[in-house]
């Protein structure tokens, strides 16, 4: 790893790490939990992103089941790429409509009425980052099988 770059959330500065790990605002778990079916019981922050906070949340149902879920939201406006949760939400069912593994979106607020800023609600997907891939022909060839 010497002579490599932190990736992201790995090394960030104390104002980065409050605005992108910390628990989200109860207006933001509100949200996820009224879309997720019960009040949210937990939330951890993700490792990645520098514009968007990114948590799994736990929802508790009523039927006591639990249910997770991936919590993204833009905390970070951008002029230069507005409409961040709508243009999410939409290349996530373009990319379901074309069957691939790609997160479902579950609930989006494109303009944070209802969780404080833009965000949504995905399906979590199985596995984890790999930041830097040991093989790096290996690993595009594998991301290039999937689209096909």
């Amino acid at each position: 790893m010497a002579g490599r770059s932190p990736a992201h959330g790995f090394c960030d500065d104390e104002q980065t790490r409050r605005l992108l790990r910390s628990r989200p605002p109860r207006q933001a778990l509100a949200w996820a939990g009224a879309c997720l079916g019960g009040p949210v019981t937990s939330a951890r922050a993700l490792r990645g992103g520098m514009s968007s906070a990114v948590h799994l949340v736990t929802a508790r149902r009523p039927d006591g089941r639990r249910t997770q879920a991936v919590l993204r939201r833009y905390v970070r406006p951008d002029p230069d790429e507005p409409d961040p949760a709508a243009r999410e939400a939409r290349a996530l069912r373009l990319a379901g409509a074309a069957a691939a593994p790609t997160p479902a979106l579950l609930a989006v607020d494109p303009d944070g009425t209802q969780a404080g800023v833009p965000a949504l609600l995905m399906s979590r997907l199985p596995g984890r980052v790999d930041w830097w891939p040991s093989d790096l022909d290996r690993w595009l060839e594998r991301l290039a099988a999937l689209l096909p």
